[in-house]
């Protein structure tokens, strides 16, 4: 379902969907689109709902900026945000081993250039200590220099 961005702006003002449960719904779902553009993403976060706030945290397509400004809009979500595929490096690296998921992992290999062994080594340290931060893993396998 792929909207303009007017069209998006249009529905987002037809009323505060703070106090209209049914826009607020119906905003959820075009959160949750994968084929959302970065400005569209940044205009349902700027909103504040905590449905579409959660909606564009469970789309992992959701960029970089929009994540940010949903942990700085509502820092009852920061945690979920930190996982979130997109997030920025930095918050990655707090997590507990235990929270990082596949997807977000998968990211960061990218980012960050990482081999195929060092995925290995990662992979063996995550489940084997849970509850280490992953920055500290990642450190682990790579140091810096």
């Amino acid at each position: 379902m792929t909207l303009s961005m007017n069209d998006l702006e249009s529905i987002a003002t037809l009323d505060d969907p703070l106090e209209n449960e049914l826009l607020a719904h119906v905003l959820c779902v075009l959160a949750s689109d994968a084929d959302l553009s970065a400005d569209q993403c940044i205009l349902l976060a700027n909103i504040g709902h905590p449905l579409i706030s959660g909606a564009l945290l469970q789309n992992y397509s959701a960029p970089t900026a929009a994540i940010e400004l949903l942990a700085k809009r509502s820092p009852e979500l920061r945690d979920m945000a930190h996982g979130h595929p997109h997030a920025p490096l930095e918050w990655k690296s707090r997590l507990l081993n235990e929270h990082v998921t596949g997807t977000s992992l998968d990211v960061f290999f990218h980012d960050v250039g990482a081999t195929k062994a060092e995925k290995a080594k990662v992979h063996r340290r995550l489940m084997k200590s849970p509850q280490a931060q992953f920055g500290d893993t990642w450190r682990d396998v790579r140091p810096s220099n």
